[in-house]
Protein backbone atom coordinates (compact mmCIF):
# COMPACT_ATOMS: atom_id res chain seq x y z
CA UNK A 1 0.00 0.00 0.00
CA UNK A 2 2.80 2.41 0.86
CA UNK A 3 4.51 1.71 -2.45
CA UNK A 4 1.31 2.51 -4.37
CA UNK A 5 0.76 5.74 -2.44
CA UNK A 6 4.38 6.71 -3.02
CA UNK A 7 4.05 5.99 -6.73
CA UNK A 8 0.88 8.08 -6.96
CA UNK A 9 2.61 10.93 -5.09
CA UNK A 10 5.61 10.77 -7.43
CA UNK A 11 3.35 10.84 -10.49
CA UNK A 12 1.44 13.81 -9.11
CA UNK A 13 4.71 15.57 -8.36
CA UNK A 14 6.02 14.95 -11.87
CA UNK A 15 2.76 16.14 -13.43
CA UNK A 16 2.87 19.27 -11.27
CA UNK A 17 6.48 19.89 -12.24
CA UNK A 18 5.67 19.45 -15.91
CA UNK A 19 2.76 21.84 -15.59
CA UNK A 20 5.02 24.49 -14.16
CA UNK A 21 8.13 23.86 -16.26
CA UNK A 22 9.01 22.46 -19.66
CA UNK A 23 11.92 20.02 -19.41
CA UNK A 24 12.94 17.63 -22.17
CA UNK A 25 15.50 15.01 -21.15
CA UNK A 26 17.42 14.13 -24.31
CA UNK A 27 19.43 11.37 -22.62
CA UNK A 28 20.90 10.50 -19.23
CA UNK A 29 22.63 7.40 -20.69
CA UNK A 30 21.35 5.28 -17.81
CA UNK A 31 20.07 2.68 -20.29
CA UNK A 32 23.64 2.30 -21.56
CA UNK A 33 22.49 1.94 -25.17
CA UNK A 34 21.44 3.86 -28.27
CA UNK A 35 19.25 5.62 -29.34
CA UNK A 36 18.68 8.58 -27.03
CA UNK A 37 15.51 8.99 -25.00
CA UNK A 38 14.06 11.06 -27.85
CA UNK A 39 14.95 8.27 -30.32
CA UNK A 40 17.85 10.17 -31.83
CA UNK A 41 21.07 8.57 -32.97
CA UNK A 42 24.53 9.90 -32.23
CA UNK A 43 28.06 9.27 -33.39
CA UNK A 44 31.40 10.89 -34.20
CA UNK A 45 32.96 12.62 -37.20
CA UNK A 46 36.28 13.97 -38.40
CA UNK A 47 37.29 16.69 -40.81
CA UNK A 48 38.64 14.08 -43.24
CA UNK A 49 38.40 10.31 -43.51
CA UNK A 50 41.91 9.88 -44.94
CA UNK A 51 43.91 11.73 -42.23
CA UNK A 52 44.29 9.19 -39.44
CA UNK A 53 46.10 11.69 -37.21
CA UNK A 54 42.72 13.16 -36.27
CA UNK A 55 39.84 11.11 -34.96
CA UNK A 56 37.06 10.90 -32.41
CA UNK A 57 35.47 7.78 -30.92
CA UNK A 58 32.44 7.39 -28.70
CA UNK A 59 31.55 4.70 -26.17
CA UNK A 60 29.48 4.27 -23.04
CA UNK A 61 31.29 3.73 -19.75
CA UNK A 62 29.66 2.22 -16.67
CA UNK A 63 32.64 2.71 -14.37
CA UNK A 64 30.98 3.88 -11.11
CA UNK A 65 34.02 6.02 -10.28
CA UNK A 66 33.42 8.02 -13.45
CA UNK A 67 29.68 7.91 -14.20
CA UNK A 68 27.68 10.93 -13.13
CA UNK A 69 25.69 9.93 -10.05
CA UNK A 70 27.58 6.63 -9.83
CA UNK A 71 25.03 4.56 -11.75
CA UNK A 72 24.06 3.83 -15.33
CA UNK A 73 26.47 5.02 -18.00
CA UNK A 74 28.09 8.19 -19.27
CA UNK A 75 29.08 9.02 -22.83
CA UNK A 76 32.84 8.75 -23.30
CA UNK A 77 34.52 10.75 -26.09
CA UNK A 78 38.15 10.08 -27.02
CA UNK A 79 39.59 12.61 -29.44
CA UNK A 80 42.86 13.42 -31.22
CA UNK A 81 43.46 16.62 -33.21
CA UNK A 82 47.24 16.52 -32.99
CA UNK A 83 47.80 16.75 -36.73
CA UNK A 84 50.19 18.58 -39.04
CA UNK A 85 47.11 19.83 -40.89
CA UNK A 86 44.37 22.04 -39.44
CA UNK A 87 42.28 19.51 -37.54
CA UNK A 88 38.88 19.28 -35.95
CA UNK A 89 36.64 16.41 -35.01
CA UNK A 90 33.79 15.73 -32.63
CA UNK A 91 30.46 14.14 -31.72
CA UNK A 92 27.01 14.71 -33.26
CA UNK A 93 23.63 13.92 -31.72
CA UNK A 94 20.32 14.04 -33.58
CA UNK A 95 17.66 16.26 -31.96
CA UNK A 96 14.74 15.00 -34.09
CA UNK A 97 13.32 18.39 -35.14
CA UNK A 98 12.94 19.81 -31.63
CA UNK A 99 11.42 23.29 -31.45
CA UNK A 100 14.00 25.19 -29.42
CA UNK A 101 11.67 28.18 -29.13
CA UNK A 102 9.95 26.36 -26.25
CA UNK A 103 13.13 26.36 -24.14
CA UNK A 104 15.56 28.81 -22.60
CA UNK A 105 18.57 26.61 -21.93
CA UNK A 106 20.41 23.56 -23.17
CA UNK A 107 21.98 21.87 -20.16
CA UNK A 108 24.50 19.06 -19.93
CA UNK A 109 27.24 17.78 -17.65
CA UNK A 110 30.87 17.41 -18.66
CA UNK A 111 34.12 16.29 -17.05
CA UNK A 112 37.63 15.41 -18.18
CA UNK A 113 39.58 12.23 -17.60
CA UNK A 114 42.45 12.99 -15.22
CA UNK A 115 44.50 9.97 -16.28
CA UNK A 116 44.04 10.42 -20.04
CA UNK A 117 44.33 14.25 -20.08
CA UNK A 118 41.64 16.48 -21.52
CA UNK A 119 40.91 19.88 -22.96
CA UNK A 120 39.45 22.51 -20.69
CA UNK A 121 37.65 24.07 -23.67
CA UNK A 122 35.26 22.75 -26.31
CA UNK A 123 32.86 24.22 -28.83
CA UNK A 124 29.17 23.37 -28.89
CA UNK A 125 27.00 23.83 -31.98
CA UNK A 126 23.24 23.73 -32.44
CA UNK A 127 21.94 23.30 -36.01
CA UNK A 128 18.51 23.79 -37.48
CA UNK A 129 17.01 21.61 -40.22
CA UNK A 130 14.77 23.98 -42.14
CA UNK A 131 17.50 25.55 -44.24
CA UNK A 132 18.56 22.33 -45.92
CA UNK A 133 18.13 22.43 -49.68
CA UNK A 134 14.89 21.00 -50.93
CA UNK A 135 15.04 17.33 -51.78
CA UNK A 136 18.06 16.66 -49.50
CA UNK A 137 17.22 13.72 -47.25
CA UNK A 138 18.59 14.00 -43.73
CA UNK A 139 19.07 10.24 -43.47
CA UNK A 140 21.65 10.32 -46.24
CA UNK A 141 23.98 12.38 -44.11
CA UNK A 142 23.82 10.77 -40.70
CA UNK A 143 27.63 10.81 -40.42
CA UNK A 144 28.77 13.44 -42.94
CA UNK A 145 28.19 16.75 -41.26
CA UNK A 146 30.80 18.51 -43.37
CA UNK A 147 28.81 17.76 -46.54
CA UNK A 148 25.64 19.27 -45.13
CA UNK A 149 27.21 22.42 -43.76
CA UNK A 150 27.63 23.81 -47.26
CA UNK A 151 23.85 23.77 -47.60
CA UNK A 152 23.10 25.55 -44.33
CA UNK A 153 23.30 29.30 -43.91
CA UNK A 154 25.62 30.57 -41.15
CA UNK A 155 22.68 32.01 -39.20
CA UNK A 156 21.27 28.49 -38.80
CA UNK A 157 24.22 27.36 -36.66
CA UNK A 158 24.56 28.64 -33.08
CA UNK A 159 28.12 28.23 -31.80
CA UNK A 160 29.08 28.37 -28.12
CA UNK A 161 32.47 28.22 -26.44
CA UNK A 162 32.58 26.21 -23.22
CA UNK A 163 35.52 26.85 -20.89
CA UNK A 164 36.43 25.61 -17.44
CA UNK A 165 36.21 21.83 -17.91
CA UNK A 166 38.07 19.95 -15.19
CA UNK A 167 38.29 16.44 -13.74
CA UNK A 168 35.04 16.86 -11.79
CA UNK A 169 31.50 16.82 -13.15
CA UNK A 170 30.48 20.35 -14.10
CA UNK A 171 27.06 21.62 -15.11
CA UNK A 172 27.03 23.64 -18.34
CA UNK A 173 24.06 25.92 -19.05
CA UNK A 174 23.83 27.21 -22.61
CA UNK A 175 21.43 30.14 -23.08
CA UNK A 176 19.36 29.68 -26.24
CA UNK A 177 17.78 33.12 -26.44
CA UNK A 178 20.59 34.83 -28.42
CA UNK A 179 20.42 32.16 -31.13
CA UNK A 180 16.64 32.18 -31.27
CA UNK A 181 16.62 35.91 -31.94
CA UNK A 182 18.81 35.62 -35.04
CA UNK A 183 17.52 32.44 -36.71
CA UNK A 184 14.69 29.97 -36.96
CA UNK A 185 15.36 26.99 -34.65
CA UNK A 186 11.87 25.54 -34.76
CA UNK A 187 13.23 22.26 -36.16
CA UNK A 188 16.63 21.76 -34.56
CA UNK A 189 18.21 18.60 -35.85
CA UNK A 190 21.64 18.36 -34.26
CA UNK A 191 23.66 18.99 -31.11
CA UNK A 192 27.42 18.89 -31.80
CA UNK A 193 30.57 18.91 -29.68
CA UNK A 194 33.63 20.10 -31.59
CA UNK A 195 37.30 19.52 -30.79
CA UNK A 196 39.12 22.21 -32.80
CA UNK A 197 42.94 22.13 -32.73
CA UNK A 198 42.96 25.92 -32.66
CA UNK A 199 40.72 26.07 -29.59
CA UNK A 200 41.35 23.02 -27.41
CA UNK A 201 43.91 23.23 -24.60
CA UNK A 202 44.95 19.57 -24.96
CA UNK A 203 45.05 18.09 -28.46
CA UNK A 204 44.69 14.46 -27.34
CA UNK A 205 42.41 13.41 -24.53
CA UNK A 206 39.11 12.14 -23.19
CA UNK A 207 35.98 13.79 -21.82
CA UNK A 208 32.63 12.48 -20.57
CA UNK A 209 29.13 13.82 -21.23
CA UNK A 210 25.93 13.11 -19.28
CA UNK A 211 22.40 14.36 -18.50
CA UNK A 212 21.64 16.34 -21.67
CA UNK A 213 18.32 18.18 -21.49
CA UNK A 214 16.40 21.26 -22.57
CA UNK A 215 14.54 23.45 -20.08
CA UNK A 216 12.56 26.66 -19.94
CA UNK A 217 14.15 27.59 -16.63
CA UNK A 218 13.76 24.70 -14.16
CA UNK A 219 16.73 22.40 -13.59
CA UNK A 220 16.82 18.70 -12.81
CA UNK A 221 19.49 19.17 -10.12
CA UNK A 222 20.08 21.96 -7.65
CA UNK A 223 23.37 23.79 -7.29
CA UNK A 224 24.35 26.32 -4.61
CA UNK A 225 25.44 29.81 -5.57
CA UNK A 226 24.96 31.97 -8.62
CA UNK A 227 26.30 30.87 -12.04
CA UNK A 228 29.50 32.46 -13.22
CA UNK A 229 29.32 33.61 -16.86
CA UNK A 230 32.07 32.46 -19.20
CA UNK A 231 31.44 33.87 -22.66
CA UNK A 232 28.14 32.34 -23.83
CA UNK A 233 28.13 29.51 -21.26
CA UNK A 234 27.48 29.38 -17.53
CA UNK A 235 29.69 27.28 -15.26
CA UNK A 236 29.25 26.90 -11.52
CA UNK A 237 32.29 27.40 -9.31
CA UNK A 238 32.88 28.61 -5.78
CA UNK A 239 36.07 30.49 -5.06
CA UNK A 240 38.68 28.72 -2.92
CA UNK A 241 39.51 30.36 0.40
CA UNK A 242 43.26 30.64 0.83
CA UNK A 243 44.78 30.68 4.29
CA UNK A 244 48.08 29.60 5.81
CA UNK A 245 49.68 29.34 9.21
CA UNK A 246 53.23 30.41 10.05
CA UNK A 247 55.11 31.95 12.98
CA UNK A 248 54.65 35.71 13.25
CA UNK A 249 58.30 36.16 14.18
CA UNK A 250 61.30 34.03 13.21
CA UNK A 251 65.04 34.43 13.46
CA UNK A 252 67.62 35.04 10.77
CA UNK A 253 68.59 31.68 9.17
CA UNK A 254 65.92 29.86 11.20
CA UNK A 255 64.02 27.34 9.06
CA UNK A 256 60.26 27.32 9.58
CA UNK A 257 57.18 25.85 7.85
CA UNK A 258 54.34 27.66 6.10
CA UNK A 259 51.25 25.46 6.02
CA UNK A 260 48.26 26.09 3.71
CA UNK A 261 46.43 22.83 4.50
CA UNK A 262 43.47 24.72 6.00
CA UNK A 263 42.68 26.29 2.64
CA UNK A 264 39.14 25.27 1.63
CA UNK A 265 37.59 24.56 -1.77
CA UNK A 266 35.14 22.15 -3.36
CA UNK A 267 37.99 20.98 -5.62
CA UNK A 268 40.78 20.47 -3.09
CA UNK A 269 42.42 17.77 -5.20
CA UNK A 270 42.83 20.30 -8.03
CA UNK A 271 44.30 23.15 -5.98
CA UNK A 272 47.71 24.54 -6.80
CA UNK A 273 49.65 26.66 -4.30
CA UNK A 274 52.05 29.46 -5.28
CA UNK A 275 54.11 31.32 -2.67
CA UNK A 276 55.91 34.66 -2.83
CA UNK A 277 58.08 35.08 0.27
CA UNK A 278 58.68 38.80 -0.23
CA UNK A 279 62.46 38.51 -0.49
CA UNK A 280 62.60 37.67 -4.19
CA UNK A 281 62.17 33.92 -3.70
CA UNK A 282 59.09 31.84 -4.48
CA UNK A 283 57.76 28.35 -3.81
CA UNK A 284 55.02 25.88 -4.62
CA UNK A 285 53.12 23.28 -2.61
CA UNK A 286 50.67 23.03 0.23
CA UNK A 287 53.51 23.06 2.79
CA UNK A 288 56.83 24.80 2.25
CA UNK A 289 59.95 25.46 4.33
CA UNK A 290 61.69 28.81 4.38
CA UNK A 291 64.65 30.54 6.09
CA UNK A 292 65.38 34.23 5.67
CA UNK A 293 68.98 35.38 5.42
CA UNK A 294 68.41 38.98 6.48
CA UNK A 295 66.42 40.64 9.22
CA UNK A 296 63.35 42.71 8.38
CA UNK A 297 59.60 42.40 7.85
CA UNK A 298 58.50 40.39 4.80
CA UNK A 299 55.00 40.14 3.33
CA UNK A 300 54.32 36.51 2.43
CA UNK A 301 51.76 36.06 -0.36
CA UNK A 302 49.89 32.81 -1.12
CA UNK A 303 47.78 32.32 -4.24
CA UNK A 304 45.68 29.19 -4.74
CA UNK A 305 44.04 28.12 -7.99
CA UNK A 306 41.39 25.39 -8.28
CA UNK A 307 42.04 25.04 -12.04
CA UNK A 308 38.38 25.61 -12.93
CA UNK A 309 39.26 28.40 -15.39
CA UNK A 310 36.51 30.68 -14.06
CA UNK A 311 36.60 34.24 -12.78
CA UNK A 312 36.65 32.96 -9.20
CA UNK A 313 39.15 30.11 -9.60
CA UNK A 314 41.89 31.96 -7.73
CA UNK A 315 42.14 33.38 -4.25
CA UNK A 316 45.00 34.86 -2.27
CA UNK A 317 46.05 35.46 1.30
CA UNK A 318 48.94 37.54 2.65
CA UNK A 319 50.45 38.31 6.03
CA UNK A 320 53.71 39.81 7.33
CA UNK A 321 56.46 37.82 8.99
CA UNK A 322 59.05 39.57 11.16
CA UNK A 323 62.58 38.21 10.82
CA UNK A 324 64.35 39.00 14.06
CA UNK A 325 68.02 39.50 14.91
CA UNK A 326 69.15 38.67 18.46
CA UNK A 327 69.94 41.58 20.78
CA UNK A 328 73.41 42.11 22.27
CA UNK A 329 73.67 42.03 26.05
CA UNK A 330 76.47 44.06 27.67
CA UNK A 331 76.67 43.81 31.46
CA UNK A 332 79.89 45.79 31.77
CA UNK A 333 83.39 45.00 32.99
CA UNK A 334 84.26 42.89 36.04
CA UNK A 335 84.11 44.75 39.33
CA UNK A 336 86.68 44.58 42.18
CA UNK A 337 85.88 46.76 45.17
CA UNK A 338 87.93 47.21 48.31
CA UNK A 339 86.01 49.33 50.74
CA UNK A 340 86.41 50.50 54.27
CA UNK A 341 84.94 48.44 57.06
CA UNK A 342 82.27 51.04 57.79
CA UNK A 343 80.88 51.15 54.24
CA UNK A 344 78.06 49.02 52.77
CA UNK A 345 78.64 46.50 49.98
CA UNK A 346 76.92 48.79 47.52
CA UNK A 347 77.43 48.19 43.79
CA UNK A 348 75.88 49.87 40.71
CA UNK A 349 75.37 47.87 37.49
CA UNK A 350 74.89 49.46 34.05
CA UNK A 351 73.53 47.58 31.01
CA UNK A 352 73.11 50.67 28.80
CA UNK A 353 75.68 49.43 26.30
CA UNK A 354 73.33 46.57 25.36
CA UNK A 355 71.75 47.02 21.93
CA UNK A 356 69.33 45.54 19.38
CA UNK A 357 70.10 45.51 15.61
CA UNK A 358 66.40 45.85 14.80
CA UNK A 359 65.97 48.88 17.04
CA UNK A 360 63.60 47.05 19.36
CA UNK A 361 63.22 48.29 22.94
CA UNK A 362 64.92 46.01 25.44
CA UNK A 363 63.95 44.85 28.89
CA UNK A 364 66.68 44.11 31.43
CA UNK A 365 66.81 41.48 34.14
CA UNK A 366 69.67 41.16 36.62
CA UNK A 367 70.64 38.19 38.73
CA UNK A 368 73.18 39.35 41.37
CA UNK A 369 74.43 35.89 42.23
CA UNK A 370 73.34 36.07 45.88
CA UNK A 371 69.75 35.00 45.31
CA UNK A 372 68.54 38.52 44.70
CA UNK A 373 67.24 39.88 41.36
CA UNK A 374 66.17 43.20 39.85
CA UNK A 375 65.01 44.75 36.57
CA UNK A 376 66.09 47.89 34.76
CA UNK A 377 68.84 49.22 32.55
CA UNK A 378 70.79 50.60 35.54
CA UNK A 379 70.39 49.11 39.02
CA UNK A 380 72.08 49.34 42.42
CA UNK A 381 72.39 46.41 44.75
CA UNK A 382 73.66 46.12 48.32
CA UNK A 383 75.28 42.80 49.17
CA UNK A 384 75.06 41.49 52.72
CA UNK A 385 78.63 40.32 52.78
CA UNK A 386 81.74 40.44 50.76
CA UNK A 387 82.96 37.73 48.50
CA UNK A 388 82.93 36.73 44.83
CA UNK A 389 79.71 36.80 42.81
CA UNK A 390 78.79 36.04 39.20
CA UNK A 391 76.23 38.59 38.01
CA UNK A 392 74.07 37.78 34.94
CA UNK A 393 72.26 40.27 32.74
CA UNK A 394 69.42 39.06 30.46
CA UNK A 395 67.96 41.34 27.78
CA UNK A 396 64.80 40.67 25.76
CA UNK A 397 63.56 42.45 22.61
CA UNK A 398 59.95 41.34 23.23
CA UNK A 399 59.52 39.55 19.87
CA UNK A 400 58.85 36.15 21.47
CA UNK A 401 61.19 34.37 19.09
CA UNK A 402 63.94 31.89 19.81
CA UNK A 403 66.48 34.68 19.32
CA UNK A 404 64.74 37.39 21.33
CA UNK A 405 66.97 37.02 24.38
CA UNK A 406 70.67 37.46 25.07
CA UNK A 407 72.80 37.16 28.20
CA UNK A 408 76.08 38.48 29.54
CA UNK A 409 77.88 37.95 32.84
CA UNK A 410 80.44 39.79 34.94
CA UNK A 411 82.38 38.89 38.05
CA UNK A 412 82.11 40.97 41.22
CA UNK A 413 84.74 40.83 43.99
CA UNK A 414 83.85 42.67 47.22
CA UNK A 415 86.33 43.06 50.05
CA UNK A 416 86.66 45.15 53.20
CA UNK A 417 90.09 45.80 54.76
CA UNK A 418 90.82 43.76 57.92
CA UNK A 419 91.32 45.46 61.29
CA UNK A 420 94.80 44.82 62.79
CA UNK A 421 95.14 44.83 66.57
CA UNK A 422 98.71 44.22 67.91
CA UNK A 423 97.56 44.39 71.50
CA UNK A 424 98.57 46.75 74.33
CA UNK A 425 101.99 48.43 74.57
CA UNK A 426 104.62 46.36 76.27
CA UNK A 427 107.66 47.27 78.47
CA UNK A 428 110.24 44.59 77.76
CA UNK A 429 113.48 43.61 79.47
CA UNK A 430 116.60 42.83 77.51
CA UNK A 431 117.03 39.14 77.12
CA UNK A 432 113.59 38.33 78.41
CA UNK A 433 111.11 36.62 76.06
CA UNK A 434 107.96 38.66 75.42
CA UNK A 435 104.64 37.54 73.98
CA UNK A 436 102.88 39.65 71.34
CA UNK A 437 99.12 38.92 70.86
CA UNK A 438 97.19 40.01 67.74
CA UNK A 439 94.14 37.83 68.38
CA UNK A 440 91.97 40.91 68.63
CA UNK A 441 92.51 41.56 64.93
CA UNK A 442 89.45 40.81 62.72
CA UNK A 443 88.19 40.74 59.15
CA UNK A 444 84.68 42.10 58.37
CA UNK A 445 84.32 39.65 55.50
CA UNK A 446 85.18 36.70 57.72
CA UNK A 447 88.29 35.92 55.74
CA UNK A 448 91.09 33.97 57.44
CA UNK A 449 93.86 36.40 58.38
CA UNK A 450 97.55 35.89 58.11
CA UNK A 451 99.89 37.74 60.48
CA UNK A 452 103.29 39.31 59.83
CA UNK A 453 105.30 40.94 62.67
CA UNK A 454 108.13 43.45 62.50
CA UNK A 455 109.73 43.76 65.94
CA UNK A 456 111.54 46.99 65.19
CA UNK A 457 115.04 45.60 65.88
CA UNK A 458 115.54 44.22 62.41
CA UNK A 459 113.90 40.93 63.15
CA UNK A 460 110.55 39.81 61.79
Amino acid sequence: MRKKLFLIFCLLFILTLRAEAEILLIDDFNRCQKPTLISGDYGVWSKTDWDRTMYCSDSLTSNPRIVYGGKGCSLQLDYDVDSAQPAYTGMWMRLEKIDLNRYKYLVFYVRGDYDKCFTSRIKVELKNMVKLLKGEALDKCASCIEKREGKIRESDIAIYEVEGIDAQWRQVIIPLEPALKDADFSEAFEFTIVFDDGFVTQKVGRIYIDNIYLTDGEFLTCRCGEPVPVKDVYLYNASPQAVFSAPRTVCVNEEFVLDASKTTDEHLECLTYFWDFGDGTKGEGIKVSKAYKKRGTYKVFLEVDDQQCTQCSKNSFARPIKVNSPPLAEAGSDINLCISPSEEYKVTFDGSKSSDPDGDSLTYKWDFGDGEKATGEKVTHIYKKGGSYTVKLSVDDGRNSSCSKAEDTLNVRLNKAPVADAGENLVCCVGVENIFDASASLDPDGDVLSYFWDFGDGTK
